[in-house]
């Protein structure tokens, strides 16, 4: 069935470049209805599911191999996700996240292995029951407390000068810091569900203890990374990248918790 359903979407990719001379546009295919009727759609994603397989089409045409789309990955605290990215000044951080347990821990951020007191940490919670981020050596943090179960929006930005973070569309903190941290963080790796540099220089650790139904990290507002919580073709846990087209699986021990998006 899988083998079906990707030579069906190779064939409407066939026809739609043989009506339009042999160019591909992604926007015009994914807006054809008569053409994609019989599949679910997801436009954002550019995504097209059919008999519970997934594949996703880029700009020229290509489809990946079958995923099934979960709802989340959800992380016991031992897992997490390398990005591939490593720290920059102006990144974005959003997370679509739940909270399992109220803990000091981190969805995303870097801490100075040689100074501890140095941390950048864009998406963290505390011991004391608060949203945080961190810059440099202070720790930002609200009384607006997570609490277990909701789903949360959650955006944490660091930049020179502008540290911020929004929960539920709203910024909860605020702050100017002018000092830069690039030098100092150069090299470390950013992870998803994990802080980087607590315990050594990209050794993961602080693991977040909740579900992430969507990631996405942005460069000067630029989207880098959208991940996709899927099932990859062999059943296996992963974040699928709509930008890169890479599939990026758990780098800890265990394996993330999952659902079938429905």
């Amino acid at each position: 069935i899988k083998a079906q359903v990707k030579e069906e979407i190779e064939r409407k990719i066939l026809e739609y470049k043989t009506i339009h001379d042999g160019e591909f546009n992604i926007e015009e295919f994914f807006e054809d209805n008569s053409l994609l009727e019989e599949f679910i759609k997801n436009n954002e994603e550019y995504s097209l599911t059919n008999k519970g397989y997934t594949f996703f089409v880029d700009e020229y045409g290509n489809i990946t191999d079958a995923y099934k789309l979960c709802e989340y990955l959800e992380s016991t605290g031992t897992q997490y996700i390398d990005t591939k990215l490593t720290y920059k000044n102006n990144y974005k951080i959003y997370g679509r996240l739940t909270i399992s347990k109220i803990a000091d821990m981190t969805f995303a951020g870097v801490r100075y292995a040689q100074d501890r007191n140095i941390k950048n940490h864009w998406i963290s919670t505390s011991g004391s029951y608060k949203w945080q981020i961190a810059y440099g050596g202070n720790w930002y943090e609200v009384a607006k407390a997570p609490v277990i179960g909701p789903v949360y929006d959650v955006e944490g930005y660091l930049a020179v000068g502008s540290q911020t973070m929004k929960v539920d569309s709203t910024t909860i903190i605020n702050k100017t810091v002018t000092t830069d941290y690039q030098t100092q963080f150069d090299g470390y790796k950013i992870y998803l569900f994990a802080r980087n540099g607590e315990k050594g220089k990209n050794v993961a650790s602080h693991y977040w203890l909740g579900r992430c139904y969507n990631s996405k990290i942005y460069e000067d507002d630029v989207l880098i990374r959208n991940f996709i919580p899927c099932l990859d073709n062999d059943n296996v846990a992963c974040m699928y990248d709509t930008v890169s087209k890479q599939t990026f699986y758990n780098q800890g021990k265990g394996t993330f918790k999952y659902e079938f998006k429905k």
